[in-house]
């Protein structure tokens, strides 16, 4: 998704610090899946991690996290930041950094959003929430993390960060991407164990 978003946009869809505050604050979030609950029907026989099964796990999942990241890039260039600042990008200088940081803003936050529940898709064969549990630790520091991130806009280091506050619309898309996201992992996920008989 860097990639296509470094060919196609005039700017850089995320700012260095953004990556710097977004993989901190992910990377910390993550600390508690040691203590998260296993299925007990997995726990019932001993299981053989297979290395080369990563490879082609990736290729399975990879794609549709790229492609909501592409969907999510057209929705803010063509949509969301045009909406909330009344112009199309490059109408002067000033224009264009307000829509540069109003962009990376939807972005930073919902790759965070994103992240934080693909952890939920990917942690266990079956549907998550309703199948199967996290812990209420890795449930609770993850949506923390993930509120914290969406709340840096709307701080008083927000300028710190380059940040600025989103309009109410743009949540409304963000909702709207995160569900068709879930939805694509479950649907590739049941198609990946019906082919492959395991998962992870």
């Amino acid at each position: 998704s860097l990639l296509v978003s470094g060919i196609f946009l005039p700017f850089l869809p995320m700012a260095p610090i953004h990556l710097i505050v977004l993989n901190l604050v992910y990377d910390l979030s993550c600390i508690a899946l040691p203590f998260d609950n296993v299925d007990e029907d997995f726990l019932k026989h001993p299981h053989k991690w297979e290395a080369k099964s990563i490879t082609r796990f990736m290729i399975w999942m990879g794609p549709i996290s790229s492609a909501f990241d592409i969907l999510t890039f057209i929705l803010l260039y063509f949509v969301i930041v045009p909406m909330a600042t009344g112009q199309a990008y490059a109408h002067g200088a000033e224009s264009a950094t307000g829509f540069i940081i109003l962009f990376q803003t939807g972005w930073f936050i919902e790759s965070m959003w994103s992240q934080t529940m693909v952890i939920h898709m990917l942690r266990s064969a079956k549907l998550p929430f309703l199948q199967s549990r996290p812990s209420w630790f890795v449930l609770g520091t993850t949506l923390l993390a993930a509120s914290f991130v969406t709340f840096l806009p709307y701080s008083s280091i927000a300028s710190l960060l380059h940040l600025t506050p989103l309009e109410p619309i743009y949540f409304l898309f963000l909702l709207l991407i995160i569900v068709l996201y879930m939805i694509s992992v479950t649907v590739v996920k049941r198609l990946y164990i019906k082919k492959f008989k395991s998962w992870l």
